[in-house]
């Protein structure tokens, strides 16, 4: 069951172009600060696809991914890890990013 949790990880970020995986715990108040401002990011940008790994209840998707501490965004285009946001970032930088990679990839 683990491992399927992984590969089912590893198959959505492969699936779609840019993905964001955000490693959480439900204590984490940075993390339950930005959920809002990533949804509302998400909702304006179509290829934008965002999920939530609760480290606490799958510590072995964080394990694998390298993720020890949270928050942790991972930004990923066409199913490679572009950008990691880690412990001190703001919400602009993931805002910039995704613009970016967006832009790159409706151009093609």
């Amino acid at each position: 069951m683990e491992s399927s949790a992984l590969s089912e990880i590893r198959t959505w970020v492969d699936d779609n172009q840019l993905t964001l995986l955000v490693f959480t715990t439900p204590d984490c108040g940075v993390c339950n600060a930005l959920k809002p401002k990533i949804e509302q990011l998400a909702e304006g940008h179509e290829l934008l696809q965002v999920r939530y790994v609760d480290m606490e209840a799958t510590p072995e998707i964080a394990g694998q991914y390298g993720v020890f501490a949270v928050p942790v965004y991972i930004l990923s285009v066409q199913g490679r890890e572009a950008i990691r946001f880690a412990r001190y970032f703001g919400v602009h930088e993931i805002e910039d990013a995704v613009e970016r990679y967006s832009s790159l990839l409706q151009d093609n």
